[in-house]
């Protein structure tokens, strides 16, 4: 029996498993690096994003997005979603400076500096090489966050505090309006939850 081409093959595949295929793959590029930051939910999240984005953080980003705010009348546990980069304040002057990135591979860490209301602030963000694109895996430490904040906010909302405080709202005339539609958003977003 001639073995000659399954050692071959063999030998093949043994050259191939123990080549080290991330040499390849080029650094993010300072555009790729822009495109990403510009994805970052701020103010808003955009679905439209999700290429952007490994599965895992996009959906833990999805998932945050759809909580319902708690807050009835005043600011809820959501604010932090809204400010990912430019902070709370309006100002005309927010621009990107000090862009960095140390590559390792599949996997690259991006520094960079938001500046708004001329208050410098730096964040970073973890990327990875993925369907040849750079997507980011997390960001600011957020990904933990995200999925934290809807166990949480699911948690919060089956406890009678929520319910308290939604029956209040609902007794004032000022709030009762706002504070029905709260109560149905949160119903059917509890509907999604698993018990």
């Amino acid at each position: 029996m001639n073995n000659r081409p399954f050692l071959f093959i063999l030998a093949l595949l043994g050259t191939l498993v123990g080549c080290d295929w991330t040499h390849k793959v080029p650094p993010p590029t300072q555009e790729e690096i822009i495109h990403l930051i510009a994805a970052i939910p701020d103010h808003q999240f955009f679905e439209k994003t999700k290429d952007c984005y490994t599965d895992e953080y996009y959906r833990a980003l999805k998932k945050a997005w759809a909580v319902p705010s708690d807050g009835l009348g005043e600011i809820g546990n959501d604010e932090w979603l809204y400010y990912f980069i430019t902070g709370n304040d309006d100002c005309n002057d927010f621009r990107i400076d000090n862009i960095s990135t140390v590559s390792h591979g599949r996997h690259a860490t991006v520094q960079f500096v938001s500046t708004s209301c001329q208050t410098p602030s730096t964040h970073t963000m973890e990327l990875i090489y993925h369907k040849k694109a750079w997507v980011i895996a997390d960001y600011d430490t957020t990904l933990a966050a995200l999925k934290n904040y809807v166990v949480e906010q699911t948690k919060y909302f089956r406890q009678p505090q929520w319910q308290q405080k939604l029956d209040e709202a609902l007794a004032d005339p000022n709030w009762a309006e706002m504070a029905l539609e709260r109560q149905h958003e949160v119903e059917h977003f509890l509907s999604l939850q698993p018990r």
